[in-house]
């Protein structure tokens, strides 16, 4: 009866030389993968031609858009970073939001979410705005020329709050004084200037909405009967109203002075 004997085991430097070569194999075949790979992502088919824009596109059109961006996007199909490419986008005037894919095989989607103008913001000569979520922006302000946008302004960081008093306010003094609100302004200090369109400067203070909105409700229900004896009764005989008294209000009317020759008037 014949015996088996187990198969012996291979020298260790016939081991280790089998293991090299089998890496090396391996490496030389992702080598192979990866050249062919990089080849490909690099031919003229995928390079980036076509941007195809959906969303809120109302101060947006595809062909300045892609003269805007095709210089400053990097890379093919494969190779565009996407985060970049956002960026490039959300830097153009009126983007607030840009979400960006690739399309197949050498396209890209970009769905824009645009600014909503809410007012101007900030000095007169400056090109900002500020929208309804309360973010400052810039933009041309050609783009809402003869859209009557109330002008607002106030310390860095308060473009939100100035434009939620101006929703407070606003409907008050325009429904008491029966002209638009031109302009509403925090200063530092956290008082409250209003100007209307006649040019009447109203100065409201400080305070609570319940006690702003109070003061400007005790002013517009009462500078007629204030006015009266001047002969001034309409809204656009105001030139100044200073509203931070406890007890009333200063009131100047055009065109009006006392004896003493200053203009003045207090109720």
């Amino acid at each position: 009866m014949s015996r088996t004997w187990p198969p012996q085991p291979q020298p260790l430097d016939v081991r280790v030389m089998n293991g090299l070569a089998t890496l090396l194999f391996v490496a030389a075949a992702l080598a192979v993968v990866g050249a062919a790979a990089s080849w490909v992502v690099r031919q003229p088919l995928f390079a980036l031609r076509d941007v195809v824009l959906r969303g809120e596109v109302e101060r947006q059109n595809a062909a300045a858009v892609h003269a805007q961006v095709v210089n400053r996007l990097v890379g093919s199909f494969f190779t565009v970073d996407l985060v970049q490419a956002r960026d490039v986008f959300e830097s153009l005037p009126w983007v607030r939001r840009a979400v960006v894919r690739r399309a197949f095989p050498d396209g890209m989607e970009v769905e824009l979410q645009e600014h909503q103008a809410a007012a101007l913001w900030g000095e007169p000569d400056k090109s900002t705005l500020v929208n309804t979520h309360g973010e400052v922006f810039e933009a041309s302000l050609g783009d809402v020329e003869g859209e009557n946008l109330l002008h607002l302004d106030g310390p860095n960081g308060s473009a939100a709050e100035v434009l939620r008093m101006s929703r407070v306010l606003k409907p008050v003094l325009e429904g008491g004084l029966k002209q638009p609100l031109q302009s509403l302004a925090l200063s530092v200090h956290g008082g409250w200037h209003a100007r209307m369109g006649s040019g009447a400067r109203i100065d409201i203070g400080r305070g609570t909405d319940e006690q702003l909105v109070a003061r400007v409700q005790r002013f517009v229900d009462t500078f007629a009967q204030a006015g009266a004896k001047y002969g001034r009764t309409r809204s656009d005989f105001i030139e100044t109203a200073d509203l931070r008294y406890a007890d009333g209000y200063a009131l100047k009317l055009v065109g009006v002075t006392t004896g003493d020759g200053k203009k003045t008037g207090r109720k």
